[in-house]
């Protein structure tokens, strides 16, 4: 995957991100009230377990990415914990598109701003 698209996947995984703080309001005026979920599955193929294991991580990453960007230091941990977890090479180059960016890139890249 090139650098290009690396850095466009890393900004869409930041503006998913935000994503998740807008509440569905389908599912809240049916009566749910705890929106967000958390889905498991068992993979059976070892490639698809290593990838999925390695988009967790990604996410539990990115996730510390947001609140250290909120202000919160103590997420520093959650980060460099699960960036030395990721195994498979394009998982290291995505983390490290991340690691470079900050959380409002990708939308200054939409804007059409510079940095």
């Amino acid at each position: 995957m090139a650098d290009q698209d690396l850095k466009e996947v890393a900004h869409f995984l930041w503006e998913a991100g935000t994503l998740k703080t807008a509440h569905r309001t389908g599912w809240w005026m049916a009566g749910v009230r705890d929106l967000e979920s958390v889905a498991e599955t068992r993979v059976a193929h070892v490639r698809q377990a290593i990838c999925a294991r390695d988009t967790d991580k990604l996410e539990c990453m990115l996730q510390g990415l947001e609140y250290r960007g909120q202000g919160y230091a103590g997420a520093q941990r959650w980060i460099d914990n699960s960036r030395a977890r990721i195994v498979t090479e394009s998982g290291r180059r995505l983390a490290d598109e991340l690691l470079a960016q900050s959380p409002l890139d990708w939308l200054r890249a939409a804007m059409g701003e510079k940095r």
